[in-house]
């Protein structure tokens, strides 16, 4: 007589590494999505705070500067 056994249970969870499914009966993770892995991130260049300011800096002066002709040109 054939022996039945229950299939192992495998849940699937997100992590930071990406998809992982996890068999809950032998405790093994096996990575299920094509995600690569991390990059040092300090590798990349970090001076994006300036462009980002120049870029408001520009933003808030034509903003100004529309308002000042606007507010003249009702007078």
């Amino acid at each position: 007589m054939k022996e039945y056994k229950a299939p192992d249970k495998v849940t699937q969870k997100m992590t930071r590494s990406g998809a992982v499914a996890e068999n809950l009966s032998t405790g093994e993770a096996e990575p299920i999505s094509s995600r690569p892995a991390d990059s040092n991130v300090s590798e990349q260049p970090v001076n994006t705070a300036g462009k980002i300011l120049d870029r408001t800096d520009a933003a808030h002066t034509r903003h100004a500067s529309k308002r000042q002709k606007n507010l003249s040109a009702e007078k």
